[in-house]
């Protein structure tokens, strides 16, 4: 898959040390309960956690990870990191929506979520554009650095997107 000048390819294993090396401009990316203090811990939660994901490069350079964290025969949640001034924010509804297509086809999934910090008014404003519905108030789902965050949840049905 091809958005502008960003191709999207399923990861393989030497992507994985760009998403860690990503993860250091982004402490609070998790919330407090996951602590990664090397790559060795990234590795291991990526593989505890990460069903699926695409890896998103700009020439050889990867600049973004999407990745389902839940996936059964009906239901997925997704992830969205992306680097830092490497994308543009023009291309980053149809980047996820292509990504969301493309796990919609391979796991055939009625549904799938994500969880987003109320706060993150540019991912909130980017779902509803994708077809995302706000179905739920998450009042302090998550802590970082000790204080409670705020969420929603966001959930799109493989009939807006496929």
């Amino acid at each position: 898959m091809n958005i502008r000048d960003i191709n999207l390819t399923p990861t393989i294993e030497s992507d994985l040390h760009h998403f860690y090396v990503m993860l250091l401009d982004y402490p609070d990316f998790f919330d407090d309960s996951i602590q990664l203090n090397n790559l060795d811990e990234f590795y291991k939660l990526f593989d505890e956690i990460v069903k699926d994901s695409v890896t998103l490069k700009k020439g050889e350079e990867v600049v973004g990870w999407i990745y389902l964290d839940t996936l059964d025969e009906k239901f997925a949640t997704y992830n969205v990191l992306l680097k830092r001034r490497s994308v543009s924010p023009l291309d980053s509804v149809p980047i996820v929506t292509e990504s969301l297509r493309y796990f919609f086809y391979k796991h055939d999934v009625k549904m799938i979520g994500g969880i987003i910090r109320i706060n993150n008014f540019a991912a909130i404003r980017g779902a509803k554009q994708i077809g995302a519905v706000i179905t739920e108030y998450m009042p302090r789902h998550e802590h970082i650095k000790g204080e409670p965050i705020d969420c929603v949840y966001a959930g799109i049905l493989r009939e807006v997107l496929v």
